[in-house]
């Protein structure tokens, strides 16, 4: 899962076969909307890796908060 713009990196992973998802979230904290967006992502679908360059200590907690069982 990659947060925010699409790059290069996106489309060389996605040529190789490998299943890749963008959630447009920018600001880190101040888009509380982008925060949103992150969370049912990621509730949504396991991911074994998350890319990010903002966001910091609240990213990684919600991407390691485990899903609910329904």
């Amino acid at each position: 899962m990659f947060l925010g713009a699409d790059g290069p990196l996106i489309e060389e992973l996605r040529a190789a076969g490998v299943t890749v998802a963008r959630v447009p979230w920018q600001q880190g904290a101040r888009n509380p909307m982008g925060a949103a967006r992150f969370w049912r992502a990621m509730r949504k679908q396991h991911f074994a890796i998350v890319h990010q360059h903002f966001g910091g200590r609240s990213v990684t907690w919600m991407a390691a908060v485990p899903a609910p069982l329904v």
